[in-house]
């Protein structure tokens, strides 16, 4: 479970990652973190990198690094789901 925790810097955010570790998100790592929590489907948080990209505003390049980096921090990874390949996935479960 993520909780979300009151912090000084602006445009950060800090969390609690799949491993209950408090980390702090970047700006572009909150941004692309709050587009996939608020992702289409039922059973899991996830969105398309295209519709991130969208909503987000942050560049395909720039994308595959901040889900590098929210993947180091245990938070969300690149995946498969549902047959179709390249969603963006959070360890977090509804």
């Amino acid at each position: 479970m993520y909780i979300w925790v009151m912090n000084q810097k602006p445009n950060t955010m800090k969390i609690y990652n799949h491993y209950n570790q408090e980390v702090t998100l970047t700006e572009m790592e909150s941004k692309v973190y709050l587009s996939i929590k608020n992702g289409e489907f039922d059973d899991c948080h996830a969105n398309s990198p295209i519709e991130v990209s969208r909503e987000t505003e942050i560049p395909m390049h720039q994308l595959r690094g901040v889900i590098s980096s929210l993947d180091q921090k245990s938070i969300a990874y690149s995946g498969e789901l549902i047959g179709k390949f390249n969603w963006f996935i959070l360890y977090e479960q509804k």
